[in-house]
């Protein structure tokens, strides 16, 4: 709960204008000096009796203002243990720093001492810092298992003992992204490209990484059974017809794109060859290179493959 203190304007003195009666809800001040006592209530006034005021015997009561009309006190009553008495014009009304005020910090401070504002993983807001904002550590900091909540600006130098954030050392390399968790969410490679990015690689719509063309450096004189990675196979027939068989149109290779290339000239085909019930478009399950630089250029979908190019 916050602390709200009674204002204590300097140097207000001045004396009723009319006689105040005890039990009365009302002290009328001299004209003009009501201005004197601010416009903040509730407020505590001391009334002394003129007589003997400034004496070490002075008679007073203290009373609650809570609220003014021009020169006029409305009053609550006497309050910090004073009892109610009548008084006469001319008696002094005075602003005084009393016990009440004085109780009203020590009260605050003490409270403020004694609140425990942390624990083991947590810090807690003390009453005095509660309406204060942008500024301050809310919440727990952190704990075995929950990662902290932090409102406001800290430096690492200002906050020791942190226990390990959950996730906090799943990642180790800068520009490696593993599988695992990033304070509770799932990091999803797929979504970040899987596979190796370089120069001769593009990103497919599923987050994969592939090699458009790859190819392996080797003219293939014999029959040969393809995989996924032989995008670019040149064949020769100088010396005998040839059998490319394809992988199977699923899998790792759907949409990728192979091209089979004939490199001689000789009369002796190049047969491609599907891989179990594959087609090729219009439901055919092989196709040939008759001719020197005769190609074909294929893109896998589901088990089937589609011609995008030839000569």
């Amino acid at each position: 709960m916050t602390t709200i203190f009674r204002p204590h304007p300097n140097n207000v003195s001045t004396c009723l204008a009319a006689p105040y009666t005890a039990g009365s809800h009302t002290l009328a001040l001299d004209a003009g000096t009501g201005v004197k006592f601010g416009t903040v209530f509730p407020l505590t006034v001391t009334v002394i009796r003129a007589s003997t005021y400034g004496t070490p015997d002075e008679f007073s009561i203290i009373l609650n203002a809570t609220a003014r009309n021009g020169d006029t006190l409305t009053i609550s009553g006497p309050i910090e243990g004073t009892t109610d008495h009548d008084f006469v014009v001319d008696d002094r009304v005075d602003v005084r720093w009393t016990d009440g005020l004085a109780k009203t910090i020590e009260t605050a401070v003490n409270t403020l001492e004694t609140n425990s504002v942390s624990t083991a993983a947590s810090y807690i807001d003390p009453p005095w810092i509660s309406s204060l904002a942008g500024s301050k550590i809310t919440g727990p900091v952190a704990t075995a298992t929950t990662a902290g909540t932090i409102t406001g600006t800290i430096t690492t130098s200002q906050v020791s003992n942190l226990a390990s954030w959950p996730g906090s050392t799943a990642i180790t390399t800068l520009g490696v992204i593993a599988t695992g968790t990033w304070q509770g969410s799932l990091i999803a490679p797929a979504n970040l490209g899987t596979g190796t990015p370089s120069a001769l690689t593009r990103l497919r719509g599923d987050g994969t990484w592939f090699q458009t063309w790859n190819d392996a450096g080797v003219t293939r004189t014999a029959n040969y059974t393809m995989t996924a990675a032989d995008t670019f196979v040149a064949c020769n027939c100088s010396s005998g017809a040839l059998t490319m068989t394809l992988p199977g149109a699923s899998g790792a290779v759907l949409n990728q794109e192979f091209i089979i290339f004939k490199t001689d000239a000789s009369a002796n085909l190049v047969t491609i060859s599907r891989s179990g019930t594959d087609v090729f478009g219009g439901g055919a399950t092989s196709l040939t290179l008759t001719g020197q630089n005769k190609y074909v250029r294929l893109i896998a979908r589901a088990g089937a493959w589609f011609v995008v190019g030839s000569n």
